[in-house]
């Protein structure tokens, strides 16, 4: 805990000394004095319980500083054309192993841990940029990820353990552009956070202002908050009159949901003996798509064996998740060989 909220770095004026500094203090030199290429950051890299400070020596080998005594993996073969291709040390899947991302010489993305063992991801991938990469906590994905710039597109990226990678959009789906030398951090995700509770169902405007020495800037986002279920209206058949085992049926409804959009309609039967979802409904008005507007969702339920008493309703999903059934319609199927 001694060396806590510190932020550690290489003094380019000072032998390129690591130091710490922290709020209302001095900087200090680190031991005697420890000559580094660049500070990766603080984490228990050797897993004995205390946190180690993990940096570049000056051949460019990644080392780590236990207590007192360097610490050395013997490994600095990562890619450097623009920048150092290395980030943050970092637990990926949450069992306690740290381990730091790199970019190799054929422009993959790799973990390497303290004992030089490394794991690449993707070997033949072979687009991430050779500048800095983070490793970081996204979205709903479990493990976290490293973000990288893609070598083409100059563009934004992810890559999962699993070696699948993805574009970053920013909010109007475009993607998020770079520049090589500069690379990332692991502050990728860092800002201010701010969370507002009991947020009213409805569409509202988020504005953000800032200010520095003078300069002023805002940003306006619109969101919506979406508690309530979809509707259906005019929920039935077409059948009106006697329905016989190879006839076809027509069962629709109409849906509307005012904030996120409808996104799936399924209907049920109990043909096969016990209610089971029969097919999906998707089209370009309900996927993704139209809110406020009743849309109409319709079914075409062909039977070749069925006899009896038919049940069945409709289950409609909105994008925000928010679900809503109908109650229970039926029509009778008569046998073929009754039919007139």
């Amino acid at each position: 805990k001694e060396n806590q909220n510190y932020v550690f770095y290489r003094d380019s004026s000072d032998n390129n000394f690591i130091k710490k500094v922290r709020v209302g203090e001095s900087p200090e030199t680190i031991l005697n004095g420890i000559q580094s290429k660049s500070v990766l950051g603080t984490a228990d890299f050797n897993q004995d319980g205390d946190r180690d400070i993990v940096f570049l020596g000056t051949s460019q080998e990644i080392k780590w500083l236990d207590g007192g005594t360097v610490q050395s993996t013997g490994f600095s073969s990562f890619g450097s054309n623009n920048n150092f291709g290395v980030g943050h040390p970092t637990d990926f899947n949450g069992d306690g192993e740290i381990r730091v991302p790199y970019v190799t010489g054929s422009n993959n993305l790799a973990l390497i841990d303290y004992q030089n063992k490394k794991f690449k991801l993707n070997q033949n991938y072979g687009q991430a940029s050779k500048t800095s990469v983070a490793g970081a906590k996204w979205r709903d994905i479990d493990d976290k990820v490293i973000f990288h710039l893609d070598s083409s597109t100059r563009s934004l990226k992810f890559m999962k353990l699993d070696g699948t990678d993805k574009f970053v959009d920013d909010i109007n789906f475009s993607r998020v552009s770079a520049t090589t030398a500069t690379g990332l951090s692991e502050g990728i995700q860092s800002g201010l956070n701010h969370t507002e509770r009991n947020v009213s169902e409805g569409f509202h405007t988020l504005n953000v202002f800032a200010s520095n020495n003078g300069n002023f800037s805002s940003e306006s986002e619109i969101f919506g908050v979406d508690l309530s279920a979809p509707e259906f209206r005019s929920f039935g058949d077409n059948v009106s009159d006697r329905f016989f085992r190879p006839d076809v049926a027509n069962i629709s409804a109409q849906v509307r949901d005012n904030i996120s959009g409808v996104d799936q309609v399924i209907l049920a039967t109990n043909e096969t003996g016990s209610l089971s979802n029969k097919s999906i409904y998707r089209s370009p008005n309900l996927f993704n798509g139209v809110t406020g507007i009743f849309t109409q969702s319709s079914f075409i339920w062909r039977n070749t064996s069925f006899v009896g008493n038919l049940k069945y309703n409709l289950w409609a999903e909105d994008l925000a998740g928010n679900y809503r059934r109908t109650s229970f319609n039926s029509l009778t199927v008569d046998d073929i060989d009754l039919k007139p």
